[in-house]
């Protein structure tokens, strides 16, 4: 079925992502992303087609797979216009890298950086700030240190580990921790009280890391853009998101922290409400580190007081921080993906001459795939021209090209192109579910009709006498390896 409608879709693209399985075993998962029509609406799909086994994990081998199962499954590779991966030197390289390697030999299969593995670098890079690197560290430390014994829950709130592949929840654990603070405190001084000799040393340590005013400063700063940013991680998660949709929400994030940063003295002191509030709640004293005439591992700046002391050196440096490592990771400059450049947010902010040249690049890009490329594209100008409704995606503007079929290519192309990769990293779920001890040694033909039955559980239900009447038919042309002691010889 889900084959079926690929072949029959414009063009596709291919995501794909590794991890190893409870056997040790390297497993590519690998999904398709194409438009498709379903009641007479147009939909964007992101199907897992099937896991590959890899014996061998340098690009040439990795590259020869893939290309060699879009051929098994009958694919048309002359349709594959895009290839989303993480950005792992081995797959986005871009000299002998998977990526390079299917472009050298199907020009049109554009590579994209997933938006959400560049979001995650980004969150990581906040570690350069010393004081952030250590709050986080404190606060997975903590998190650790409740969930290591079933006693020590029963005094605790409810919290949520710091997943490093689950990107939501880091979010999510972090803001719960911000929201449950008061909580903590008072669990971890019943357990320096009341817990054996081990878990009151702990507690104890636990209690003096997060007492101290940095602390609770760095986290609520972390937590309220941890906040910011959990929403825009989730949208970049859905299957209808594309590259437009994916840089409208990093541009709007960016703007956001960039009026922070240029309002940050009266955003700290909305900040610094919320802190004193803790602080008076614990009976703290906001105080500033000792300060040395010499002092060079510590950042140091000349300020008034201590508000003006965390302001100065944590609330700026994260926010500068923040908004050079998202400008680095999501430039502004989508020049290598041009087929965006007929989308009409960007159709006005180009002259005429300009997009005449883009749509020349285009076809000679394309080809024989959309060879009315100019003239339709002239018309498709003109029309937007004077419109203002801009801020459609790329599925809501198929609906105005119906008599424009080279440009409704280019859209198709565009809507096809992957932001993410973030269905791939959903199969592995249901790989860890699957592949377990017991079925350890699971060949690679029934691994992926478990993985399709278990990931498309719905379809399986609404078919389920078909399902099994072909699968009892596929079981009996399989020649019987139970040896009888008489045969018809």
């Amino acid at each position: 079925m889900i084959l079926k409608r690929v072949k029959e879709a414009e063009c596709y693209s291919i995501l794909a992502d590794e991890t190893m399985d409870i056997a040790g075993i390297k497993q590519l998962s690998i999904c398709l992303k194409y438009v498709t029509y379903e009641n007479n609406q147009t939909v964007i799909k992101e199907d897992f087609v099937g896991f590959i086994s890899l014996e061998k994990l340098d690009s040439e081998s990795i590259t020869n797979k893939i290309i060699s199962s879009l051929q098994e499954w009958g694919l048309d590779l002359n349709k594959l216009v895009g290839q989303g991966y993480d950005g792992a030197s081995t797959m986005a390289g871009h000299v002998g890298g998977v990526q390079k390697r299917i472009r050298d030999k199907y020009k049109k299969a554009v590579f994209v950086h997933c938006a959400s593995h560049r979001l995650n670098l980004v969150l990581n890079e906040l570690n350069s700030v010393p004081c952030v690197r250590n709050t986080i560290g404190i606060i997975k430390e903590t998190i650790n240190f409740f969930k290591e014994s079933s006693l020590r829950r029963i005094v605790a709130p409810s919290l949520t580990k710091l997943c490093v592949t689950r990107w939501s929840e880091s979010h999510k654990a972090l803001r719960k921790y911000y929201e449950n603070f008061l909580l903590i405190v008072e669990a971890l001084e019943y357990l320096k009280v009341n817990g054996n000799k081990d878990t009151s040393l702990k507690a104890t340590c636990h209690l003096n890391s997060v007492t101290t005013s940095q602390f609770i400063v760095c986290l609520r700063i972390i937590a309220k853009y941890s906040a910011t940013i959990e929403p825009i991680t989730n949208s970049l998660q859905g299957i209808n998101c594309d590259l437009f949709s994916a840089n409208k929400h990093i541009k709007d994030l960016i703007k956001y922290i960039s009026d922070d940063r240029a309002n940050n003295e009266e955003m700290f002191l909305i900040l610094m409400k919320d802190i004193n509030m803790y602080l008076n709640e614990l009976g703290i004293t906001l105080m500033t580190p000792r300060v040395s005439s010499k002092q060079t591992l510590r950042n140091n700046p000349p300020s008034s007081g201590p508000e003006d002391y965390y302001r100065k050196s944590i609330y700026i440096p994260y926010l500068d921080s923040l908004i050079t490592s998202l400008n680095e990771r999501f430039p502004e400059d989508n020049s290598k993906y041009e087929i965006i450049s007929v989308h009409p947010k960007y159709l006005k902010q180009t002259k005429k001459e300009e997009f005449i040249i883009q749509l020349q690049n285009l076809k000679s890009f394309y080809g024989e795939f959309i060879e009315n490329i100019e003239e339709e594209g002239l018309v498709w100008y003109n029309m937007w021209k004077e419109k203002n409704d801009d801020n459609m995606d790329f599925l809501k503007l198929l609906d105005e090209v119906t008599f424009l079929p080279s440009i409704k290519k280019c859209l198709l192309i565009a809507a096809t192109l992957p932001s993410t990769t973030c269905s791939v990293e959903r199969s592995f779920s249901s790989l860890k579910r699957l592949k377990t001890w017991l079925r350890s040694t699971v060949t690679e033909n029934r691994l992926n009709g478990l993985a399709l039955m278990n990931i498309y559980k719905t379809y399986v239900q609404a078919q389920k006498s078909n399902i099994i009447e072909e699968t009892i038919k596929l079981f009996a042309m399989e020649p019987r390896r139970m040896q009888f002691l008489f045969n018809d010889n």
